[in-house]
């Protein structure tokens, strides 16, 4: 066993780093060595968590799966069959670039136990065989449907698409993704794109000043799958109301803004005069490389800046798409800005959505 395996493995099996400073700090340092493993070091990784022997005893597999699934995507390549034999579906971000193959045996799994982590799994494989089968459960839901907590359809979102209504997959998200990073990180001058700025806008709900989260140029940094045209995409929101229920605004591609209709007040909003630490303001921008679009996919792992453009979200709970309130289809993912990166001690992040057919964007917020 080589150095960068066995450090993993220790870091995996220390319980406490000591401070907060300490673990952030290794935290990045194993992630940097998950991301530098030749493959036949991150081969030797997968088959001691799938294999779960001597010594990942003393570590947890499934959070070395995790890592290997998000920081080395295709390292878990040809080790799926064992994961099923195993009865390991989750998390479901390890069976992405699973083959044909391994869909059709999840789906002979169907309808056995866990059935709603074996969906989750299908969404990360994909494939002609699972959106076969979501077409058919969409027109005639199976009698263990209505065991499922949503229907079967719906679990696509876990992975960030989805079957339109003629049927065909349509994907939620961007192939590129380029991680938010504080500006004295970026060498040069960042044009085309700005994040946490002032807005002129009040929140319809409890009359705060608004935040533009993003301005973007989208012919500097195009989002094919959001608009079908260039412009500028603005989107702000309440940092408070945010946190409470889904806001939706009117845009048009020069910036303009509007509280859009829709939007319905949540019973539990905190009083107006409230105390409400506010994000830094100009405290994020684009990292001068791009990143694969999954590392950030789950929130356990660990070392990773989990506010980003494009990508994949990292969803806390589970996939939340808001529908777009105008044309009432699933509105595509455009970035999203993690409280930890901007302040000490920060918790959550903020999702970025829009429909640009509609000129609508939408903000949520998870936390745990």
């Amino acid at each position: 066993m080589n150095g960068r395996v066995a450090d993993i493995l220790v870091y995996h099996a220390t319980r406490s780093f000591g401070s907060r400073e300490n673990l952030v700090r290794q935290g990045e340092r194993v992630a940097h060595l998950y991301r530098s493993l030749e493959p036949e070091e991150a081969a030797a990784l997968a088959r001691l968590a799938v294999e779960g022997t001597e010594p990942t005893a003393m570590a947890e597999s499934d959070m070395i799966l995790r890592c290997l699934g998000c920081l080395r995507p295709g390292s878990l390549t040809g080790h799926h069959e064992a994961l099923i034999h195993r009865g390991l579906f989750y998390p479901p971000v390890i069976y992405h670039r699973a083959g044909p193959d391994i869909a059709r045996r999840l789906l002979d799994r169907l309808p056995g136990e866990p059935m709603n982590h074996v969906l989750c799994a299908l969404a990360w494989v994909g494939g002609e065989d699972f959106e076969a089968a979501l077409r058919s459960w969409r027109e005639q839901p199976p009698a263990w449907a209505k065991e499922l907590d949503l229907p079967p359809e719906r679990y696509a979102h876990q992975a960030g698409w989805e079957l339109d209504r003629e049927g065909h997959r349509r994907d939620l998200t961007t192939p590129t993704c380029r991680p938010l990073v504080p500006p004295h990180e970026v060498p040069g001058e960042v044009t085309g794109v700005r994040f946490l700025e002032g807005h002129e806008g009040a929140c319809g709900w409890c009359g705060r000043p608004l935040t533009t989260l993003l301005d973007i140029d989208l012919e500097t940094y195009p989002m094919v799958h959001v608009t079908p045209f260039q412009g500028r995409l603005r989107i702000a929101a309440c940092e408070v109301c945010s946190c409470y229920g889904t806001v939706f605004t009117k845009v048009d591609m020069k910036g303009s803004f509007a509280w859009h209709g829709s939007n319905e007040r949540p019973d539990d909003l905190p009083e107006p005069d409230e105390e409400w630490e506010t994000l830094p303001r100009h405290g994020l921008a684009p990292g001068p490389r791009p990143r694969d679009p999954v590392e950030s996919a789950d929130w356990l792992v660990p070392g990773v800046s989990f506010s980003q453009l494009g990508g994949h979200p990292t969803w806390i709970q589970d996939a939340e798409y808001p529908e777009c309130p105008d044309c009432h289809q699933t509105m595509p993912f455009v970035g999203q800005i993690s409280n930890e990166d901007c302040q000490e001690f920060g918790e959550g992040i903020y999702y970025l959505f829009a429909c640009g057919r509609c000129g609508v964007t939408a903000t949520g917020y998870q936390q745990s």
